[in-house]
């Protein structure tokens, strides 16, 4: 069963602007579908039986763009000790109090595989924490909340899909901040930050446009672009200068579904939603 959604009140919405939280968030029928993968670095790591840690990074697939695990400072309880933590086992992040809640206890990942977060993850790891933790195997879009089953019952199939499947391409959202964004006809700034929704899909790169269109601030889909060169750190999009300087002006604090209708319409792209 799908949890409630948080939900956001007009008083509530208020609380936000005043506290001064940099929430970008879609609201519609008050509910917070966008969160900002830089605002999430740093939310505490709640278990069912007490604090983890926080936030370090959060590694996404760069094929569908999934995000596939929180990098989790374990700070003083397991010193010297990252641990990854997949967003099948969360709920929605709260922003109000910047907790992220897992439905883990902490003698899980204590005992959990010991993974170096500074090296390249094999399917071979990604499975032995999949059977620790009893997360099932897709290497695919996450189903939001669905429920894990027995570990026993897909342990086969797990072995085949890691036989099958080549080496994972994960990528860190902490890295990519700062890569070019290269139009069409020339760069256009740089990405500021990164948009996922209640899948813990990546939906937009926020872009940080500089000197180059002062005071613009836009958002563009991953699905936009052309390819991504990583070693050169850059991303190339099929979109114009001009395009992007004349795209619908991004509220700062919220966008809602009327902005982004007006922002798929004004590209001529196809709807996700």
């Amino acid at each position: 069963m799908l949890p409630v959604l948080q939900t956001l009140d007009q008083a509530v919405s208020k609380q936000f602007r005043q506290s001064g939280i940099k929430l970008l968030a879609i609201r519609y029928e008050g509910s917070v579908m966008l969160y900002r993968a830089r605002e999430l670095e740093d939310y505490t790591l709640r278990a069912e039986d007490g604090e983890l840690g926080s936030v370090e990074d959060i590694f996404f697939e760069d094929g569908n763009w999934t995000i596939r695990y929180f990098v989790i400072d374990t700070g003083r309880w397991l010193p010297g000790r990252q641990v990854l933590i997949s967003p099948k086992s969360a709920d929605l992040p709260d922003p109000q109090d910047k907790v992220l809640p897992v439905r883990l206890t902490k003698e899980q990942v204590r005992n959990s595989p010991d993974i170096d977060t500074q090296k390249p993850i094999s399917r071979q790891q990604e499975l032995e924490l999949a059977q620790h933790y009893g997360w099932p195997v897709d290497w695919g879009p996450l189903g939001a909340y669905a429920p894990p089953p027995s570990p026993h019952v897909l342990e086969e199939e797990n072995r085949i899909m890691v036989r099958e499947q080549p080496d994972s391409n994960l990528r860190s959202a902490k890295e990519v901040r700062g890569y070019l964004i290269h139009a069409a006809d020339g760069e256009i700034g740089t990405v500021h930050d990164m948009l996922f929704d209640q899948t813990w899909t990546i939906r937009y790169f926020v872009i940080d446009t500089g000197k180059i269109l002062p005071g613009k601030k836009t958002i563009i889909s991953p699905s936009w672009t052309d390819r991504i060169r990583w070693a050169e750190r850059a991303v190339h999009v099929s979109l114009t200068r001009d395009e992007i300087r004349n795209s619908p002006e991004l509220d700062t604090l919220e966008i809602g579904r009327d902005y982004e209708e007006q922002l798929y319409e004004h590209y001529q792209r196809r709807k996700y939603w």
